[in-house]
């Protein structure tokens, strides 16, 4: 599984960021953070249907801005089989809870955006995240710390689109290799909860997560959910789902609907709605069918099978 996490952590390091006025000469070294996100889905707080996201403890979320790190400095995965840093090219992360700080471990950080792991010992609530660079502090930027909120990794990397999905050997789930009846598959992303016997900072064994509820949904048919729980890397979720039967209730419809079905997950006690996605999906696998469709309003492939329940995706406006 080692070669899948620079497709997951690093290769969709977007470059979200909402524009910034030129800085002041008093304040040309200090770092300006614009948002704090979901490093997998990049909802925005206050996006309709999502009022109660935010990032659950032990998840990687990205902080984007200005003048964060040093000027130049590239994405570069860090290596957590000997532990993430805590200060990476002149910068460092700070969120404060209730008067309560932790330092995040850091995955890479540049000028423009940082991806961190939220302690999973983070209180719940009202919270602030600085980034200090060179000593300077931002100003704090505030966001929810929320049980569980989880973001789907998605191909395009700005999460929609596209599931990131493997099968058993973790070969990658696509139009030319797609998922089957019966078949168990592997979703990955971040924000299913808390983990306080895994590691925030270093890659450890895989650690199954059963405290906090959760659902998959394909076109508004549950999956069964296999395993869920952290993956052995700080922040890194997996969940193994299992597809039915094509006979099984409801999935006739489904696998006769076109290719592309719509997927999302709902976690926690409040069921939070992970970012909506599609999984390419056929009876027998292998490359899908040609179809030819348009995508709905409703939030699937529309096909000779109809439409399912409508399903909103969040609108990113840092895109």
């Amino acid at each position: 599984m080692r070669g899948i996490l620079p497709l997951l952590t690093l290769g969709f390091a977007s470059s979200i960021a909402a524009p910034a006025g030129p800085p002041s000469s008093s304040d040309a070294d200090v770092p300006v953070v614009n948002a704090v996100l979901n490093n997998y889905s990049f909802i925005v707080p206050g996006t309709p249907n999502y009022g109660d996201y935010g990032i659950a403890p032990g998840a990687i979320f990205a902080i984007f801005g200005t003048g964060m790190a040093s000027p130049g400095a590239q994405a570069v995965l860090q290596d957590s089989t000997n532990g993430l840093p805590l200060t990476l090219n002149g910068a460092s992360v700070a969120v404060t809870v209730a008067g309560i700080t932790v330092y995040p471990a850091l995955y890479y950080a540049t000028a423009t955006q940082i991806a961190a792991v939220l302690p999973s010992n983070t209180p719940l609530g009202n919270a602030v995240a600085t980034v200090t660079y060179n000593g300077s502090p931002s100003a704090p930027a505030p966001f929810q710390v929320v049980a569980s909120a989880l973001g789907l990794a998605t191909m395009s990397g700005d999460g929609t689109g596209e599931v990131i999905a493997t099968d058993a050997n973790y070969n990658l789930i696509t139009p030319s290799r797609s998922a089957e009846t019966s078949q168990i598959i592997t979703l990955w992303g971040s924000g299913l909860g808390a983990d306080l016997a895994e590691s925030d900072t270093a890659y450890r064994a895989p650690n199954q997560i059963t405290n906090i509820p959760l659902m998959v949904y394909v076109d508004s048919s549950s999956l069964q959910v296999v395993w869920a729980g952290r993956s052995g890397y700080p922040g890194l979720d997996q969940i193994n789902v299992q597809l039915p039967e094509q006979s099984a209730p409801g999935w006739e419809q489904v696998f006769s609907g076109g290719c592309l079905a719509q997927l999302i997950a709902v976690s926690g006690l409040n069921s939070v709605p992970s970012n909506s996605v599609t999984l390419p999906l056929s009876p027998t696998g292998g490359a899908c069918p040609p179809f030819t469709a348009m995508l709905s309003p409703y939030g699937r492939i529309a096909g000779p099978g109809g439409m399912a329940e409508p399903i909103q995706a969040a609108e990113n406006s840092f895109r």
